[in-house]
């Protein structure tokens, strides 16, 4: 059921990458009817849920995207701290700010994805590269210049050192 729900989910985020929002949502709801039919799919209900976050925010549903994932804090925050559904949850909220224009909602969520993958997957790690690869953007747009540069010189020294390239 894992895989299948897997599946589903890469579909559903290759129509979506493809522009393709009619399918790539009767694609998620899918996986979202599988990871509820389960107890013990937390994870993955959280994740089709995200999901659902997103495919509104591609439609410009942004109000509702906002509020159905601020809705989903308590679910994700009870997965634990290993999860990466929790740093998505961040970036994606982060990114729905930024569609409103919310500044300090924007640097909040950025900051704590940067928290949570830091945490999770420690300093030498891709996932915490690329939150501050995010969070530079962040400072970016809230026109915080120095702190947008230094996050992105910390974030490639990073990737150079993970991947050993010049």
């Amino acid at each position: 059921d894992i895989q299948l729900f897997s599946s589903y989910y890469n579909l559903a985020s290759s129509y979506l990458s493809f522009g393709d929002i009619d399918n790539s949502l009767y694609v998620i709801n899918k996986a979202y009817d599988l990871a509820y039919s389960f107890k013990d799919m937390k994870e993955d209900q959280a994740k089709a849920s995200l999901f659902l976050v997103e495919i509104d925010r591609y439609k410009g549903n942004i109000g509702k995207a906002i509020s159905d994932c601020e809705n989903l804090k308590e679910q994700i925050l009870q997965l634990g701290d290993s999860s990466n559904v929790k740093s998505d949850y961040y970036r994606i909220l982060s990114e729905l700010y930024a569609d409103i224009g919310s500044f300090d909602g924007i640097l909040e969520e950025s900051l704590r994805e940067c928290e949570v993958n830091l945490e999770t997957y420690g300093e030498k790690s891709p996932n915490y590269a690329i939150s501050l690869l995010n969070l530079s953007e962040a400072y970016a747009v809230c026109g915080k210049r120095e702190d947008a540069l230094e996050c992105k010189i910390m974030a490639l020294g990073l990737l150079k050192d993970i991947y050993g390239r010049k």
